[in-house]
């Protein structure tokens, strides 16, 4: 082979390395992904987990409401939520599609192009709304509904011995006026994910 050849073919080997590099996700990314897939089972829904999901509303001069649920999940189709406040109920057992949309919810949820940040033993990120909202799936149909409102969402994931611990979403949507003279619903909403158990293994005992 001519040595002109093998120069080009060399440069061309060299620019796929680094291209292949450029599009390597950041470590800190990996590490959260890789700790969700751990946590949720690959494939997903082959972990059994129990977490605490705390929701906190907060309306720009308006209303403010909180909630805390228990979710315990047992491979492949036991789903049940239980309503821990603002008073202790069972709510009930989801359908197989509801424990799929579930998943998938909370898998896309670590997901997206923004880089997490590794920040103490945590990792963080801020994310437009419309980056989110376009990704994660919502609603009846548990398909991405892009918001009509911008804000930012901020969210910041634990990972002890490989694993997704707690996810923190924290929504921000600043008045603003949508299509139609209509207002945006403007305050924040933030839900938080804390694990409890995964695969029958206390998260407390994991370390960070």
């Amino acid at each position: 082979m001519p040595l002109v050849l093998l120069g080009v073919l060399a440069l061309l080997t060299a620019g796929f390395a680094a291209l292949a590099v450029s599009a390597a996700p950041p470590t800190g990314s990996v590490t959260v992904q890789n700790a969700s897939a751990q946590t949720l089972g690959t494939p997903i829904g082959t972990t059994s987990f129990s977490l605490e999901l705390t929701a906190v509303v907060v309306e720009t001069g308006g209303a403010t409401g909180s909630s805390v649920h228990l979710i315990d999940y047992q491979p492949p189709d036991r789903m049940v939520v239980y309503q821990l406040t603002p008073r202790q109920a069972l709510l009930g057992r989801l359908s197989q599609a509801d424990i799929d949309c579930e998943l998938a919810t909370y898998s896309a949820i670590v997901g997206g192009t923004t880089p997490w940040t590794a920040t103490g033993s945590a990792f963080t990120r801020t994310e437009s709304l419309t980056e989110f909202s376009t990704r994660v799936p919502n609603g009846p149909t548990c398909t991405p509904q892009p918001s009509p409102a911008h804000g930012q969402v901020e969210q910041r994931a634990v990972v002890r011995s490989g694993y997704l611990t707690e996810l923190r979403v924290v929504v921000r949507v600043p008045p603003q006026a949508l299509g139609g003279g209509s207002q945006a619903v403007a305050g924040t909403q933030s839900e938080t994910f804390g694990f409890l158990r995964i695969n029958g293994t206390p998260t407390r005992s994991l370390a960070p």
